[in-house]
């Protein structure tokens, strides 16, 4: 409902636009632990463990920052004007 009422809304669209663009790497987090729990229970080797951790490094380096953006839209951005 909120996104409906407010979604093209200037600061809700910047922040609705700055989350989509952290949802990539949501997938990406998501692929990078089926990497890391394999379905079939088999270990993973060091060598692939350490991939793992530097693309989570990578991954968390890249969206700290989006996330830092979104709180800060969202902090910014004052109450929308009364609808009644």
């Amino acid at each position: 409902m909120v996104f409906r009422l407010f979604g093209n809304l200037g600061p809700v669209r910047a922040a609705i636009d700055i989350w989509t663009e952290g949802d990539a790497y949501t997938l990406q987090i998501c692929a990078l632990a089926a990497r890391a729990h394999p379905a079939d229970g088999s270990a993973v080797p060091p060598v692939e463990q350490a991939r793992i951790r530097a693309e989570l490094h990578r991954i968390n380096g890249e969206l700290t920052p989006i996330a830092a953006r979104f709180s800060s839209t969202l902090a910014n951005s004052r109450a929308p004007p009364a609808l009644c």
